[in-house]
């Protein structure tokens, strides 16, 4: 008897599996509920959403004690904002074009912020306490320049990506996380 049961059991969880197709709508969904439920626009929703977290939590860090995150790091956590937005954007409606511009918006922020902290290192050495050398200046002026470079041949369909290109961008992305990390370890440990 308990074998006829586990059977019976079984066989109505097969039928209902069976009944719902993956990517079919059930009675209930209409094919708008299917695509807000897309699993890449719920990825590039939550990534958007936890970039502003990122950025509020070192803003509110900031505000409790006054430069005590760098405003480098909150420029590069507002450029994560705006590449997550423009992901967002291409998961949402997609087409040929928006992966693309996804990589220009990445490209842009990197060469905006690059600039901004080769602009903040020409001043901080002005400082008659700064100890930037002129390594150091070079190496933030030589970042910005590669930085713009790389934006340029992403507009320019003469130098579209190759699958390596994609990767490094993809590196270059993970490098960007990693200094974030680094600087909230920093923090906490300040805060120790």
């Amino acid at each position: 008897m308990k074998t006829l049961l586990w059977a019976t059991a079984t066989l109505g969880l097969l039928i209902a599996i069976c009944a719902v197709v993956p990517g079919q709508p059930t009675s209930s969904q209409t094919k708008s509920d299917l695509v807000t439920e897309d699993i890449a626009i719920q990825y590039a929703r939550a990534n958007l959403k936890l970039a502003r977290v990122r950025l509020a939590r070192f803003e509110n860090v900031n505000h409790k004690a006054p430069g005590s995150i760098p405003q480098m790091v909150l420029e590069r956590m507002r450029a994560n904002i705006s590449v997550a937005q423009e992901q967002l954007d291409h998961a949402i409606r997609p087409d040929d074009e928006k992966p693309m511009r996804a990589y220009v918006r990445y490209a842009e922020e990197k060469a905006r912020v690059a600039n901004l902290a080769w602009k903040n290192a020409l001043e901080l050495r002005k400082r008659p306490s700064a100890k930037i050398t002129e390594l150091d200046l070079e190496k933030y002026r030589l970042e910005a320049k590669v930085a713009e470079l790389r934006l340029q041949m992403w507009q320019d369909r003469a130098y579209l990506p190759t699958l390596l290109d994609q990767m490094q961008w993809q590196i270059d992305r993970l490098s960007e996380e990693l200094l974030e990390l680094r600087k909230t370890v920093e923090t906490m440990n300040k805060d120790r």
